[in-house]
């Protein structure tokens, strides 16, 4: 069984919680052994990853954020050595067109929108999860997730 730790950088509660919710109920679908570690803002969150000392994180940070944004995490890790090729993904409610071009800019691996409801957010953390993203190929075409248009 693979193991994946996972790391969600939000300053919601309320998402965190679901998110946290969700993890937990699709544990049983993945064959996957899932580690989460939620940080509730992202000023921390590269101190919490090389404290892990996590060879290959899956990062959700949220778009909009006090202190750092998701954008700024973004670039922090794509400078950092040890976490430049990780997985990150901007997971965040807003659809806008700009934020969207500069993740993919910035080098995110996939901007996802945050579903309205809790199935299509386990439907959507159960597909995240179980991607190989190791061997993923994006371009701007399939850069994002659920893009309600």
């Amino acid at each position: 069984m693979r193991s994946l730790s996972v790391f969600y950088a939000d300053d919601d509660e309320d998402d965190l919680m679901l998110f946290e919710d969700a993890i937990n109920d699709v544990r049983q679908l993945i064959a996957a052994a899932v580690s989460l570690h939620l940080v509730k803002n992202g000023v921390k969150l590269i101190d919490k990853i090389l404290q892990e000392k996590v060879a290959d994180p899956l990062i959700f940070l949220d778009l909009n954020m006090p202190c750092k944004s998701g954008l700024e995490l973004l670039q922090e890790i794509r400078a950092n050595s040890l976490l430049k090729n990780s997985t990150v993904i901007i997971y965040s409610t807003s659809t806008n067109d700009e934020s969207i071009r500069k993740s993919y800019q910035y080098g995110a691996s996939l901007y996802a929108c945050k579903p309205n409801d809790y199935t299509s957010l386990k439907t959507m953390t159960t597909s995240l999860l179980t991607t190989d993203w190791q061997s993923r190929t994006s371009d701007f075409s399939n850069f994002v997730y659920q893009k309600a248009d």
